[in-house]
């Protein structure tokens, strides 16, 4: 599995998951929690799910807003893709490779 597959399989189940939190609100099964409260976190959810999968987008050349060829991005997008895994850590598929194969850049300012 690369870790394009890994990070779309998880964002769908998240996806799904936040979906689901919305029909329990739909439906009055809530278990207590503000309906209101469970409405924005799941849609703060799917917010996340959208954002992560451009980003994903953004190391496959899928998304390229700004007309930049992808080797342009593919060290910082790289690094960034890898670090969006880290959620996912306990999973049995994610492989830590995957975050040692893109150290960050050195920054150009000592800070």
């Amino acid at each position: 599995m690369t870790l394009t597959e890994f990070l779309l399989a998880r964002i769908a189940e998240d996806e799904a998951a936040a979906r689901g939190s919305l029909a329990d609100v739909a439906n009055r099964r809530t278990l207590g929690i503000p309906p209101e409260w469970l409405t924005g976190v799941a849609e703060r959810v799917l917010a996340e799910c959208e954002a992560k999968r451009r980003i994903v987008g953004l190391r496959d050349g899928w998304l390229d807003a700004r007309g930049f060829s992808p080797d342009y991005w593919s060290a910082p997008v790289d690094h960034i893709v890898a670090l969006l895994a880290l959620p996912y850590a306990g999973h049995p598929e994610y492989d830590p490779q995957w975050l040692a194969d893109h150290q960050p850049l050195p920054r150009s300012d000592p800070r």
